[in-house]
């Protein structure tokens, strides 16, 4: 059986300490940061098979448009990996990674316009893309061109919870990192023995620890609070439901079972 690690890449999700990861443990051969969106949001599972199936060395790929659910197949076996962050924390971070980008992408140049407050009004419109709006139940729960005006809903919701608990599944927690590296590699190990996997942070934007930047991310979103916790209401949820399953699967370390109950 052919395993193949995928990683739902999420902006602004320390997306990039896991990748580097990968590349240490599986070289640019074996690791791939994939970067045709386009291919991947309109071909979906039939595109990834195939272009899988025609890189055989490829045992790692991470991707900003991973389809979900993956797929059992019978050439591959997809072990998915993602990281969920708190949402509302989430938006100062991904202002300030916008407003520092070189490239002029609209969020980009959108960030460098406005302040904070003006720009979480201006992202939380129904016709700009969701980055800041459901977007993880939305990269989760729904399979693939999903900023093209879908809006997450409860059925959105439900397939990302089930995705998380699939058995091959392996997730862990942002503010978590350290603790949910090591959870998700002990996993992953199962089927890969012998490789080393180790990471270094980055794309840091802040010296400050989970707590701080959570609490500082608050304050500074106050007068918006109401409009971001109403468009991130099902992400609240998803969140919410992955630490409380998160932190359970922490209960049985002491037995040797983290894998299989993160997994599960």
């Amino acid at each position: 059986m052919r395993y193949v690690i995928a990683h739902g890449h999420m902006f602004k999700n320390a997306g990039t300490s896991f990748d580097s990861a990968l590349r240490s443990a599986f070289g640019e051969e074996g690791f791939l940061d994939h970067r045709d969106d386009e291919s991947m949001r309109k071909g979906g599972v039939a595109y990834l098979n195939k272009f899988l199936s025609a890189n055989s060395q490829i045992k790692a790929i991470s991707s900003h448009h991973l389809c979900s659910p993956l797929p059992a197949e019978a050439e591959v076996s997809y072990l998915p990996v993602y990281f969920l962050r708190d949402p509302i924390e989430r938006v100062v971070s991904v202002y300030n990674f916008e407003r520092k980008q070189p490239i002029s992408s609209l969020g980009s140049k959108m960030a460098k316009e406005l302040g904070l407050l003006d720009y979480v009004r201006w992202r939380l419109q129904p016709d700009v893309p969701p980055t800041i709006r459901n977007f993880q139940t939305l990269f989760i729960g729904e399979s693939r061109e999903w900023k093209r005006g879908v809006e997450a809903g409860q059925g959105s919701l439900d397939v990302a919870m089930g995705v998380l608990q699939s058995e091959r599944t392996a997730f862990g927690l942002v503010d978590a990192f350290p603790e949910s590296f090591d959870r998700i590699m002990s996993q992953l190990a199962r089927y890969f023995p012998g490789v080393q996997f180790t990471y270094q942070t980055r794309n840091v934007s802040s010296d400050l620890d989970a707590e701080e930047k959570k609490q500082q991310s608050y304050k500074l979103l106050e007068p918006v609070m109401g409009e971001l916790i109403q468009e991130n209401i099902y992400d609240i949820a998803l969140y919410e439901f992955a630490k409380s399953y998160f932190f359970l699967a922490g209960e049985f370390s002491g037995n040797g079972n983290i894998g299989s109950v993160v997994g599960s």
